[in-house]
């Protein structure tokens, strides 16, 4: 225990600077580690609106190549006669030229006659109720789902000869391509989740912790897993994770994008500032340990003379 006088000034004046100086910097931190996450939510939401808009275009490029291909009057007259074998090869060749990865061909009455790869009953099935609406507009038209466990765009045109006499059907794989076309836009990880029996996803970024949460909150209704797994959440480290359903609420196998912020890169200016913090406040305890020894070298001298007259 400090017993002198002077020992006692140097600890009272290292105490009150340093917690002038210490709460100074915690209030700093608070105030810069707040703004970076606002920072951060807000770039991914922004991102997530980028990369709506870039879906949308690629779904209008998809819509107007597809209707090239049904408004070719060789291609409709191979569907009237259902010349099998000029219509697999002007599908084949089409969906090359789009680089397509799925293709259909269904009647006027919307039975499948061809899909490469092959789509299941019951998965087609599934694909021709919840867009049955938009088969009755008699309009090329496109959305996103999952077919055969995969996020696809999918694109389907009639084919009018005047009246409809098929259904041509391109579909579009949202993989790591895309993700990384979008990522080169937004600067952010970004990722396709389908969401069936099993979990497919494609990603810029290998994160186990996102399928993890994908997962977790996937049990339950379609209708209840979009509520819980739009928006924003935060992942183990405080990861950021902004989700958006891609597919409707309806469908049986849902279909997410997601940006994704690690907390290393929102929280680098946080931690540069931190370290310098950290650093100014020991120049600072050095300085005070300093001025405090001089001061008390100077305050305690006239009591020094006083006890020596005494």
């Amino acid at each position: 225990m400090i017993k002198s006088y002077r020992g006692k000034l140097v600890l009272l004046i290292v105490m009150a600077l340093s917690l002038v100086q210490l709460g100074s910097s915690i209030a700093t931190l608070q105030v810069t580690r707040s703004l970076s996450e606002d920072q951060a939510t807000q770039s991914v939401k922004v991102g997530a609106k980028i990369l709506q808009q870039v879906l949308e275009q690629k779904e209008e490029q998809y819509r107007s190549a597809t209707q090239v291909l049904v408004s070719d009057y060789g291609f409709k007259s191979a569907v009237a006669t259902e010349d099998t074998a000029t219509l697999a090869t002007a599908l084949d060749n089409h969906s090359r030229r789009l680089n397509a990865d799925l293709v259909f061909l269904l009647d006027s009455s919307r039975n499948n006659k061809l899909s490469a790869p092959v789509v299941g009953s019951s998965e087609m099935a599934a694909l021709l109720d919840s867009t049955s609406v938009k088969f009755d507009k008699a309009e090329v038209f496109s959305r996103n789902m999952v077919l055969n466990q995969h996020p696809y765009t999918v694109v389907f045109a009639p084919v009018k000869a005047p009246t409809i006499i098929g259904w041509v059907g391109m579909g579009f794989l949202l993989d790591e391509a895309v993700a990384e076309e979008i990522k080169q836009i937004t600067n952010l990880d970004v990722g396709f989740v389908a969401v069936d029996d099993e979990l497919t996803s494609y990603s810029t970024i290998d994160t186990p912790s996102i399928n993890d949460h994908f997962t977790a909150q996937s049990s339950g209704t379609s209708q209840g897993t979009s509520r819980r797994l739009a928006g924003l959440s935060s992942l183990e480290n405080e990861h950021l994770l902004y989700v958006n359903a891609l597919s409707s609420p309806l469908d049986e196998a849902q279909l997410y994008s997601y940006l994704y912020v690690s907390s290393e890169n929102w929280l680098k200016r946080y931690y540069e500032l931190r370290n310098n913090q950290l650093l100014i406040f020991l120049v600072v305890l050095l300085v005070a340990i300093g001025i405090a020894v001089w001061l008390a070298k100077e305050v305690s001298r006239p009591v020094e003379k006083l006890v020596r007259f005494a």
